[in-house]
């Protein structure tokens, strides 16, 4: 039987076990596009999904979606993923968010440890039911009375906070949420001695690159960050918001970018998506940042080593060298981007 949290998450409904609240309006935390969103819930069911790509996606289905909670509803479902304290903030947000007598559903894989959570939510309020299946685990509760002191506690957890000696803002559940990433930190190693103009930073994340050339490098008269996860952006106006020169874009970046208008751009892709690594992920950043640039800009990138971007970047660059490999990434610079390459 195939992994389905998603299908798994909405059994109790289709199973008789929880019922459409009487406005027949239910919030989904942590929504994902998923074959197991029938059609006929689109007027029914608002997603939360901070994911650019995945909310484009989810509205293209139909539904009503947002970055973040805004609304309480009597029926509330929870798609649990891989972060402790990011999980921990969407249940307790799950219960704020239910109307007095509501509901919450909460369900997990089983490899992300479901059955954990489930021992944690019963340890705080009643469990109405649970189910296996799809390789997945579902439970249910109705709202508390009082909310249990606990719940405040991993609602805390999961928010922003300052990281690294409190130099910067970070959430869990971002990439590299407590940490800089090496791979970022290799790349600001091999920044050249003069980078100024117009600049983007492709997949910014939390801001650290954009941080660092701000910090660097007087002579830039712009950056602008594009990052597809509204919770990296917002960390990132924490950490640059004071710089008149940053603008930030919540974006996903393999659906285009203003053409033939920065002279350099640096980028760390990401390559992952839930559980899959996605190469064309980074290829697409590579087809994007090409496209992008003026005719003598620059293309600055990190990678993990093993991926194959340079087939790519010899696609749309007349010319790419390769600055760095070792510690497990490589860093590429690529100039004279070809003006057919999108």
């Amino acid at each position: 039987m195939s992994h389905d949290p998603v299908r798994a998450l909405f059994l109790p409904l289709g199973d008789g076990f929880v019922a459409w609240p009487e406005d027949h309006r239910a919030l989904f935390l942590g929504a994902v596009p998923d074959a197991a969103l029938e059609p006929a819930w689109a007027d029914r069911l608002t997603c939360v999904q901070p994911l650019k790509p995945a909310h484009d996606r989810l509205a293209a289905q139909g539904f009503a979606v947002a970055p973040e909670r805004r609304d309480t509803a009597a029926l509330v479902f929870v798609l649990l993923g891989k972060q402790k304290h990011e999980n921990l903030g969407l249940i307790a947000d799950g219960f704020a968010a239910l109307r007095p007598g509501g509901r919450l559903v909460i369900a997990g894989a089983n490899e992300i440890g479901a059955a954990r959570y489930e021992k944690m939510v019963a340890a705080l309020v009643p469990l109405e039911g649970s189910l296996f299946r799809f390789h997945a685990r579902a439970f249910w509760a109705a709202k508390p009375a009082a909310e249990p002191a606990d719940l405040a506690t991993w609602r805390a957890e999961a928010a922003p906070r300052r990281i690294v000696d409190g130099r910067w803002v970070s959430q869990p559940g971002v990439f590299a949420w407590d940490r800089v990433d090496p791979g970022s930190a290799m790349l600001t190693e091999y920044f050249p001695p003069r980078i100024g103009g117009t600049v983007a930073d492709l997949g910014a994340g939390w801001g650290y690159l954009s941080a660092t050339l701000i910090e660097r490098y007087p002579d830039i008269a712009a950056i602008d960050l594009y990052e597809a996860d509204a919770r990296s952006l917002a960390c990132a106006r924490a950490n640059l918001g004071a710089d008149g020169r940053a603008s930030f874009h919540w974006a996903d970046v393999t659906a285009g970018l203003p053409a033939r208008h920065y002279d350099w751009i640096v980028s760390n892709p990401p390559f992952h998506e839930g559980r899959g690594q996605r190469v064309d992920l980074g290829q697409g950043f590579i087809a994007a940042a090409s496209a992008a640039l003026k005719p003598g800009g620059r293309f600055l990138l990190v990678a993990n080593r093993q991926l194959p971007y340079e087939a790519t970047l010899s696609r749309h660059f007349a010319s790419h060298q390769m600055l760095a490999d070792g510690r497990g990434y490589k860093v590429i610079a690529a100039s004279a981007p070809k003006s057919s390459s999108r």
